[in-house]
């Protein structure tokens, strides 16, 4: 078995740890947008989990899923003004 087939089979076997992991990643991309949006942590959070399993819906291989959203998230708080309450 390859390397990579390894990993994904160690994964497999505890998918706990792969949420959190998940998870943790997540919460880590959020805290960055966060700061270099220098918007506060539940309003990026609020955007990143909205688009996160919007994008997720339709989603057909979820490897880069963080990616794509983290990039979806700083566009759309770039077009947004800081004081909206109304992103997205």
């Amino acid at each position: 078995m390859s390397e990579i087939g390894a990993k994904l089979t160690f994964q497999a076997d505890d998918p706990t740890q792969v949420r959190d992991n998940e998870v943790a990643a997540r919460e880590r991309e959020i805290a960055a947008l966060a700061k270099r949006t220098t918007r506060s942590l539940d309003e990026v959070r609020d955007v990143y989990e909205r688009e996160y399993h919007r994008l997720a819906t339709d989603a057909t291989v979820l490897t880069h899923l963080q990616v794509l959203t983290a990039s979806k998230v700083r566009a759309i708080l770039r077009r947004a003004p800081a004081s909206s309450n109304r992103i997205g």
